[in-house]
């Protein structure tokens, strides 16, 4: 027998009232419409690693102000987890990671007029265990000059120098408990996967 497509979600729950956003984070706050009872705001993935922590507290604070009492917050985090499984997925032998890292070059040289040579610099990631996150890094092979014509602006590189280019949050438990209690939110429910390895976290206001 062919297998069948799951049906849509509005189709397959009809009595909900489904808005996607897309947007970009502070923009989307905008959309959200506070006159809906019951809502329940989803941002799935790990996305809020992506903030430095006290800005995570007030971004996630400002989701909070414009929901009602009631109101829940469906929210994906990454955990902390062995340093050793973290630097591997980030410097994953695929080289996915690390093509996502050099992309930042490639998008300088053509939209700000850089002259990077993409292949004298590796990708690097390491967990920072006092700050509780992964850092990336660009790091120059050689000795090397780059030229950005959009700003005017020559670099100069010398071997093993770096560029710290993103960081990605990583969270404990108890510390996803005090983030949401910083913007007023109560956990409801928190599950976690057979490896604690990712948490999904149901908030209410």
């Amino acid at each position: 027998m062919p297998a069948t497509s799951p049906p849509a979600f509005p189709a397959a729950y009809p009595e909900l009232n489904v808005k996607p956003i897309a947007a970009r984070y502070e923009d989307g706050l905008s959309l959200l419409d506070p006159t809906h009872e019951n809502t329940l705001l989803i941002w799935l993935g790990s996305s809020i690693g992506n903030y430095e922590r006290e800005r995570a507290k007030k971004f996630i604070a400002s989701l909070s102000n414009q929901l009602s009492a009631g109101d829940r917050l469906l929210l994906g985090i990454d955990l902390i987890k062995d340093p050793v499984m973290l630097e591997a997925a980030y410097n994953d032998r695929a080289g996915i990671s690390a093509a996502f890292n050099l992309n930042i070059l490639k998008r300088i040289n053509r939209e700000l007029g850089g002259n990077f040579r993409i292949k004298q610099f590796k990708h690097r990631a390491v967990f920072n265990s006092a700050l509780g996150r992964i850092e990336m890094y660009l790091i120059s092979c050689c000795d090397q000059e780059v030229r950005i014509s959009e700003p005017g602006l020559t670099v100069s590189f010398s071997k093993g120098e770096s560029i710290h280019t993103e960081n990605s949050y990583k969270y404990s438990t108890g510390e996803i408990e005090a983030l949401g209690r910083s913007a007023g939110l109560r956990m409801l429910h928190q599950w976690l996967d057979s490896g604690h390895l990712f948490s999904l976290n149901l908030f209410e206001v």
